[in-house]
């Protein structure tokens, strides 16, 4: 081919796509201004028949990319709704098109619905699919009309109008309308390169990792970006990289962008998909590949400060990879005079809170209230905010206090066993301070034998956490037959466990346990027939048990064997495997052996083989409880509403006390799952009413999941795995038809608008989502005003927490955070969440408890929040009146139960200002005669108020033993009474030592004075 011919033939190609582009963009993209029935499907063509017909053809260029498109049911109807069309006959159904001939019709407009589904009902699990393949045709009517032979090409044309998508949000268009194969084809073979580039504004986000939209068909050769930005503006755009053959390791390099009196140097613009911040902190490069045929979105972001001039600025980025040529393209980008104050987010659409994805906001070694920094002692102890700690020449704990109370009987200690004996390690026993701050201090302990070296860290934080790292390295080939982490309690101290397939119980004197066995718990005593059941269900009997809990209501231990990649809750969801070193290939376990007053909590590992030179590294966690000390008056003056459909309360629910809201998702002030952006109007307006009501807000805000409405989606799509969980990939049908692929679905919301909310799984591991979230709750604070989160279940750590907390107290220092959990997805949720503990103001578990199964010892370690320096609210069904009231809970109004009742006695008798006295205590006032049947006291000024609550199988008739001298009540003079409390109990009068009947499951609630 000549030059002249050869260059005819590419101005010939380039029309030819040029205006198959055109002609694709010019077919009309429409929403009607009612949406039409939701099962129809979310888009439909619109067509148009001429004249009354028994067949027509239509051909259809559709252009897309979901899946099965010819697995679909084909609903064709009229207009008028009354005729919908018998006979449908597929000629061609893929991809890029859909060619039918359909009949019989009369004249005017038809709509042809073709992704119709069965609706689910109710939320949470979408359950259905789509509809099935419509019957064949007739065959009569296919022969008559000549159909199957090929003639059905001389069939009048049914003229396609245009598409409609149900709703805005459904639409397709422009960024999923597909380009053809064949175009793909063509334009590759002109590139005659391994990638190609295209820019795209940020208005239009890149959608499809598996094709290019038909819209970047006319757009090569591509000449540049141009954009438009703001003073302080972090502005956004996009590269689309096209991969025609596989690219290896891309990277972005940016050029200074120069204006005629000013220049943005190449270091305020970055690359989201190439690299960052991590959760920690840390900057990360990532090793980005683009598989042949798939789309790579590049997000771009320019930090432009408050002081750069009006004008235009040129640069250029160029993207390199490991195995084809690098391209340049050169960037526009003109600034206008306009200073946006935000940098740009309060307008979601703008992508400046891309920004946010590599903040390291809260990421210090500073202190966190309510805990003071960490003082060190004489003889190299540390004083902690109501706890003190001493060490042995290991570094290990000797002694742990906690509010005055001792923790261990004897030192912890890690003891590694060799040749049918515990090796001695030897070492001069001075600690050599690696690290000391506001917040930590850490020490490093070095031991040698003639076998191994053991290198052990410890960093002991403000808040009782301390993280122990212990590096066994061999010196020579040595058969380790165990090692073992002991924590001798004292038996005062270790009255209830949790863990080692336990949930909360009374501590069995010895226990036997492996990382995988059944989850278990016993009731307060032994029956006949053995130990008690507690059913949690078939679904809870799965491990990995990788932390335990040993305590009382006033000192405890809680220890979790670390080195898993994930050491988070939620255990059903993202089903952790246990740290490889710990659990050595089933081989560890679990151990409680009771030796007088000492009670051994042992952790093995059991026999392995190190070869000389191998490291073997052992971690743990652990946290002194109670954290922090009980806060009983904010307990019972601080009173919750939470409704989801309308989260404000009504002037009869501020009467009965509610003062704090928590707005639930699903509503018009926080309508979208974790993601409360897009209605913030409405939510702002909201919080200043209630503001100046005296009432404080909190909102329903996490990182399990997020909702599919989130504006970033595509962004945080185009990165992969990183953030984003893969997954069965099913779910409602917006899912399927935009992310097609590799997303893990979490809940289903239908909206009261006719919106469904349908968000995915974020991933377990921490993630710059984590830096995303700490910025957006910052932003919360700042400019909605909220005055705290609902967390309902977190995959998150202490170091996030904890984190949440320093930043949200530079404008919120008394932000709320109270935690939800539900029994299915963590087990043991306390035990799993023990470690956020010392950053929460309440509980709210749980979800699917059995309250009227479950014993005192549950109740006290796995609800009450007692033992961590926490108190919580009753959920599943309400509650139980009496029993929660032994440990100062109430349910929430707006949800199950009505504690209305209950809040008009509190405040009668003033319970915000009395002394809770549980009948855990060693010194109660008030007890009752039978065993079963447990009291609790709330004494104040010379009165009391008893809770008395049975776990006695039958009636239990019962005597008060009450030590009036304690309360300061004569005896002679006292009154006890069960006020009148509907629903709950017939107020009547008792005489002192007189018989009180409790009913199965019930109790009282009694005044004395």
């Amino acid at each position: 081919m000549g030059m002249l011919a050869k260059q005819a033939w590419l101005l010939c190609l380039t029309m030819i796509l040029f205006y198959t582009s055109v002609a694709q963009e010019k077919l009309k993209y429409s929403t009607p201004p009612i949406p039409w029935e939701a099962p129809l499907g979310s888009h439909r063509a619109v067509v148009e028949v001429s004249r009354s017909s028994p067949a027509v053809h239509l051909n259809f260029e559709w252009r897309r990319h979901d899946k099965d498109v010819s697995e679909r049911r084909f609903i064709i109807v009229h207009e008028d709704g009354k005729d919908t069309v018998a006979n449908i006959y597929r000629v061609q159904v893929n991809g890029d098109r859909c060619e039918l001939v359909f009949g019989p019709v009369k004249p005017g407009k038809y709509y042809f619905y073709y992704l119709p589904y069965q609706p689910s009902k109710g939320e949470g699990y979408f359950s259905s699919d789509y509809l099935p393949k419509e019957a064949k045709p007739d065959d009569v009517w296919v022969n008559e009309n000549k159909i199957g032979n090929g003639k059905y090409q001389k069939l009048a044309k049914a003229t396609l109008l245009g598409v409609e998508s149900r709703t805005d949000f459904d639409s397709f268009f422009p960024m999923e309308v597909t380009a053809s194969v064949e175009e793909k084809e063509k334009l590759s073979q002109k590139a005659k390169r391994n990638f190609m580039l295209f820019p795209e504004d940020r208005k239009f986000p890149i959608r499809m990792l598996d094709n290019i939209p038909s819209r970047w068909l006319g757009r090569f050769p591509v000449d540049k970006f141009s954009g438009e930005a703001s003073r302080n503006e972090y502005y956004t755009f996009q590269v689309g990289l096209w991969a025609l053959k596989d690219v290896a390791t891309v990277k972005v390099q940016f050029s200074a962008l120069k204006g005629d009196k000013y220049v943005l140097p190449a270091s305020a613009l970055t690359c989201f998909n190439t690299g960052g911040t991590d959760a920690f902190g840390k900057p990360f490069t990532k090793n980005l590949h683009v598989k042949q045929t798939m789309v790579q979105p590049l997000w771009i972001g320019v930090d432009l400060p408050e002081n750069v001039p009006p004008g235009v600025y040129t640069g250029s980025l160029t993207v390199t990879t490991a195995n084809a040529e690098k391209q340049e393209l050169p960037i526009q980008i003109t600034v206008n005079n306009t200073l946006l104050a935000d940098r740009g987010d309060a307008e979601t659409w703008r992508h400046s809170r891309l920004r946010w994805l590599n903040s390291t906001a809260g990421i210090d070694e500073k202190n966190v209230a309510p805990y003071r920094s960490v003082s060190m002692l004489e003889k190299g102890g540390v004083d902690l905010t109501g706890k003190r700690i001493f060490f042995d020449a290991n570094g290990m704990p000797s002694s742990i206090k906690v509010y005055g109370e001792e923790v261990l009987a004897a030192p912890v200690s890690l003891s590694v066993f060799a040749g049918g004996g515990k090796i001695k390690f030897e070492g001069d026993g001075k600690a050599e301070r690696i690290n000391q701050a506001e917040g930590i201090v850490s020490n490093l302990y070095r031991q040698t034998s003639g076998q191994l070296k053991l290198s052990t860290r410890s960093d002991i934080e403000s808040d009782g956490w301390m993280k122990y790292t212990f590096e066994i390295e061999a010196l020579e080939d040595v058969n380790m037959t165990d090692v073992r982490l002991n924590i001798p309690y004292r038996k005062e101290a270790s009255k209830y466990i949790m863990g080692m397939g336990l949930v909360g119980t009374e501590t069995p004197l010895s226990r036997d346990a492996k990382w995988d066995g059944p989850y278990t718990s016993f009731l307060a005593k032994e029956t006949p027939g053995g130990l008690l059941r507690y059913d949690n269900g078939p679904d809870l009997n799965y491990g990995p048990f990788d932390a335990f809990w040993l305590g009382s209501a006033h000192a405890g231990l809680h220890c979790e064997l670390r080195g898993a990649a994930y050491t988070g809750p939620m255990l059903r969801e993202f089903k952790a495997t246990p740290p490889p070193s710990w659990y050595n290939q089933g081989k560890g376990g679990f151990q409680i052996r009771t030796e007088g007053k000492q009670l051994n909590a042992t952790a093995y590992s059991g026999e392995r083989m190190l070869q000389k030179g191998e490291k073997i590294v052992f971690e743990c966690a652990l946290l002194i409880t109670p954290v922090k000390p009980l806060d009983t008056h904010n307990q019972f003056a601080t009173r919750y509403f939470q409704s989801t459909p309308d989260p404000v309360p009504r002037e009869e629910d501020l009467k009965a006390g509610a003062n704090v809201i928590n707005v639930h998702h699903a509503n018009k002030y926080n309508p979208y799952i974790n993601y409360p952006y897009i209605a913030v109007k409405e939510m702002k307006e909201m919080i200043d009413k209630s503001h100046s009501k005296g009432l404080k807000v909190k909102i329903y805000n996490s990182v399990t999941g997020i909702s599919n409405y989130a504006t970033e989606i595509w962004a945080l799509r185009s990165l992969g795995d990183e953030i984003m969980r893969g997954g069965e990939s099913k779910g409602y049908m917006w899912l399927r038809e935009h992310y097609i692929e590799n997303y893990a679905t979490i809940w289903y919301q239908p909206l009261a608008n006719g919106d469904i909310d349908a968000s995915v799984f974020i991933t377990a591991q921490p993630s710059r989502w984590y830096n995303y979230y700490v910025e957006g709750l910052k932003w919360l604070v700042k400019n909605v005003g909220i005055d705290g989160i609902y967390l309902d279940d977190v995959s998150y750590g202490r170091d996030m927490i904890k984190r949440i907390r320093k930043v949200v107290a530079q404008d919120r220092p008394d932000f709320l955070m109270d935690l939800h959990s539900h029994r299915w997805f963590s087990g043991g949720p306390a035990l799993q969440y023990t470690e956020l503990f010392p950053y929460l103001n309440k509980l709210w578990f749980g979800e699917e408890f059995k309250y009227d199964q479950m014993p005192p010892a549950n109740w006290m370690v796995e609800t009450s929040g007692i033992p961590f320096g926490l108190m919580g609210d009753m959920l599943e069904g309400g509650g139980n009146i009496w029993r929660g009231m032994l440990y100062g809970m109430s349910s929430r109004l707006g949800w199950s139960g009505n504690p209305t009742e209950v809040w008009k006695l509190w405040d009668d008798f003033g319970i915000a200002d009395a002394k809770m006295i549980g009948y855990w205590e060693n010194k109660t006032p008030v007890t009752t005669s039978d065993k079963a049947v447990l009291a609790t006291t709330y004494a104040k000024n010379k009165k009391a108020l008893i809770s008395i609550a049975s776990w006695a199988p039958g009636a239990a008739s019962v005597t008060l033993n009450i030590d009036f001298k304690q309360l300061g009540i004569d005896p002679g003079k006292a009154k006890i009474t069960a006020p009148e409390m509907k629903g709950i109990q017939t107020g009547r009068s008792f005489r002192n030592g007189e018989s009180i009947t409790v009913e199965p499951e019930k109790g009282w609630l009694l005044l004395v004075e």
